[in-house]
């Protein structure tokens, strides 16, 4: 072989690099004096679901060594996002009155409906809001999704045909694009807009308006309007889902202070807690832990209002923020509007 051809050869193997190699690390907080977070956090290429399921339960196993006596949830992040049941199967919860590891779906499951449309497939979830919190709120989602990444204008064509079938319901609905198998819901993931944000759009019935949040200017852009056709709802009600209320029960052992800054713990004024109500708000703080986890937009703003009060955890505004973005980047508008009181 010519000494040219060798050392071209010899060149082209020194300068191929390999694709970074899946890296991970676990970390544990205290969410109360009852419930510990254990998040296993991935770098590099993000593994395959079976080794994350896998992974997640070993590192739940391996901090019951230390402590079996406080209830853990155990959650996956890729470089800092939460992974969704696409890529895992969820998240673990262990239970330390029963002394068993659950799966955290303690809440039923959704009712889904799915139909093939021919380019594309689509699923229908009905969401609702944390039993917890009254009254409850009910939504849709629906989930658009093309075996190979569509054209921009394809992928809008397709959220307006779908917003028009669903908007007779009579609920404000979210809809996501995403690319994958339609027979593996493992496979899905949204697919990236130009401003940096998702491909979504968000109808309102209250307004018909359908629009996006872009995510470069952090403003609402509507670009269909149906005819309305649910009433208009009344202003104390007409809060989006998942926004904050204030009859969600009050975090365990804590009074907030009137500025409404982070709870004064152990108040002296204040009468001892309510056993059930310390429960009720551990159960809340679990069950929205889970749900933001899994990717649900609503889970993620009340989580993030928790960290940025103060309320049931410690007070973490960089959290709060973190949680705040991924909510607004599926164009929840309570999530939009602290982003932009924050940034202030």
């Amino acid at each position: 072989m010519p000494l040219r051809l060798v050392l071209a050869v010899c060149l082209f193997v020194v300068t191929v690099h390999a694709a970074p190699k899946p890296k991970f690390e676990v970390k544990f907080s205290d969410l109360t004096t009852e419930l510990r977070l254990c998040s296993v956090v991935f770098s590099g290429e993000k593994p395959a679901p079976a080794v994350v399921d896998k992974i997640v339960r070993s590192a739940l196993e391996s901090a019951l060594l230390l402590d079996a006596n406080s209830d853990i949830l155990a959650t996956a992040y890729h470089e800092g996002d939460v992974l969704s049941t696409k890529d895992y199967a969820g998240p673990l919860r262990y239970r330390a009155r029963d002394k068993k590891i659950l799966t955290a779906d303690s809440e039923p499951e959704p009712q889904r409906s799915s139909y093939d449309v021919g380019p594309y497939f689509v699923e229908v979830t009905e969401e609702r809001s944390s039993p917890e919190l009254k009254p409850e709120k009910r939504w849709l989602s629906a989930s658009i999704i093309f075996a190979d990444v569509p054209q921009r204008t394809m992928a809008y064509a397709a959220v307006v045909t779908e917003v028009r079938k669903l908007a007779s319901r009579g609920q404000e609905l979210i809809v996501y694009v995403m690319q994958g198998n339609k027979y593996s819901r493992t496979t899905w993931h949204q697919i990236k807009d130009t401003d940096g944000g998702y491909l979504h759009a968000r109808f309102d019935p209250a307004t018909g308006e359908v629009g996006r949040y872009n995510a470069a200017t952090r403003t609402m852009e509507y670009f269909d309007k149906l005819p309305v056709t649910a009433p208009r709802v009344a202003a104390a009600d007409a809060r989006p889902a998942g926004e904050a209320n204030n009859n969600a029960p009050a975090a365990a052992n804590s009074a907030p202070t009137p500025t409404g800054g982070p709870a004064v713990k152990n108040a002296p004024s204040q009468p001892a807690p309510d056993p059930k109500q310390t429960q009720d708000a551990k159960r809340l703080l679990e069950w929205q832990i889970k749900r933001a986890a899994e990717g649900s937009a609503t889970a993620q703003y009340d989580l993030a209002l928790k960290y940025y009060r103060g309320e049931g955890v410690e007070k973490n505004e960089a959290e709060a923020r973190r949680l705040f973005k991924l909510a607004a980047d599926q164009a929840h508008p309570g999530a939009m509007r602290m982003l932009d009181l924050l940034k202030e």
